[in-house]
């Protein structure tokens, strides 16, 4: 088995195995694909909820299959959205090794989050016909972060670090060792 095809094999389970593994260009590619999918499952299947509530005024109590429908669409917008920020914060996460470029990003990406939500709930404090405006609008912008989004993950080359894990004496008390073989320089 080539190292490609495992780390694909690998991509399709975990985030960290991937990282560990040195496979995370690879990772992010497959990764942003997977959510990709999501959102295409879940907003087809929520757009086609939608005109059939419009059409036909459901009752949704909780033992109607309307209901069920229904329901199933918010579990999938949830598990999509959900992907789709565990993937982002994982992308954000990979691209530098410094914490305090690592505190900005998430902190563009989160105020990033809180203004899109805003303009979700604005949209719909109003009472559109068949909720068709804040589905459009919703889908459009989603649909528009789309190709940015490929820009950045295309162009992106993961931070590579050595990673020196030491013995486990030298990974709880790593200042105390550093001061005895100071004193020991010292001494000499």
């Amino acid at each position: 088995m080539s190292r490609r095809e495992f780390c694909v094999i690998v991509n399709l389970d975990h985030f960290a195995v991937a990282d560990i593994l040195g496979c995370v260009f690879q990772s992010v590619h497959w990764k942003f694909y997977y959510v990709i999918f999501w959102h295409i499952i879940a907003w087809v299947y929520g757009w086609v909820i939608q005109e059939k509530y419009t059409r036909e005024q459901p009752t949704l109590d909780w033992t109607d299959k309307q209901f069920t429908e229904g329901f199933f669409v918010i579990v999938l917008w949830n598990f999509s959205q959900q992907s789709l920020q565990n993937w982002l914060y994982y992308f954000v996460s990979i691209k530098t090794d410094n914490i305090s470029e690592l505190s900005r990003f998430t902190g563009i990406l989160r105020g990033q989050e809180s203004f899109a939500q805003a303009i979700s709930f604005g949209i719909n404090t109003r009472d559109w016909y068949g909720g068709r405006v804040p589905l459009a609008v919703n889908t459009i912008l989603l649909g528009l972060s789309v190709v940015p989004t490929w820009i950045a993950v295309r162009e992106h080359t993961p931070v590579e670090v050595e990673k020196n894990f030491g013995s486990a004496e030298e990974q709880s008390y790593p200042e105390v060792l550093n001061e005895d073989k100071k004193n020991k320089n010292r001494q000499d």
